[in-house]
């Protein structure tokens, strides 16, 4: 099935299986083999992101049955893994990059799965232990000039 619908299909009608309580038991055992799969295939994080479509930013990207399908792996892959676990800003970090986090942080809607992640990555942000110093620098806030209260990154650094 993965096959024929791309790993984005594939999690598309895995979604719309599991709304129906019919298919459901079998939408999940269907997304658990398939998870599987990529496991026992080494897959990364970041493979599958990309199987999955969410290296490119969208609206509802972080609501999107891709999304929940790749967390759903990211947690196996985890356990899986456990001296090299990954968060999800983490590999959205490796996938897009520094910069390209940054633009998706700013370009993101509210909800709640985009609530949950910009919350996941200043959290990580508060851990690090250069945090309020040079998290203004590295929002670009200090950049922003007389556009800084209007800046979307605004609200990121000052929860």
């Amino acid at each position: 099935m993965t096959a024929n619908l791309g790993g984005a299909g594939f999690s598309q009608k895995i979604a719309e299986a599991m709304k129906n309580p019919n298919t459901k038991e079998l939408a999940m055992k269907m997304e658990a083999v398939q998870i599987s799969r990529w496991l026992k295939g080494d897959w990364s994080p970041v493979q599958i992101m990309d199987t999955q479509k969410l290296s490119k930013a969208s609206a509802g990207l972080f609501d999107s049955p891709q999304f929940a399908t790749w967390s759903t792996f990211l947690t196996e892959y985890n356990k899986k893994h456990p001296k090299g676990e990954i968060t999800v800003p983490e590999a959205f970090t490796q996938s897009y990059g520094e910069e390209g986090l940054l633009k998706l942080l700013g370009s993101i809607d509210d909800g709640p799965g985009a609530t949950k992640f910009k919350d996941e990555v200043v959290k990580g942000w508060l851990a690090n232990p250069d945090h309020p110093a040079n998290m203004f620098k590295r929002l670009k806030l200090n950049e922003a000039g007389d556009d800084l209260l209007s800046n979307p990154m605004l609200s990121i650094w000052t929860p």
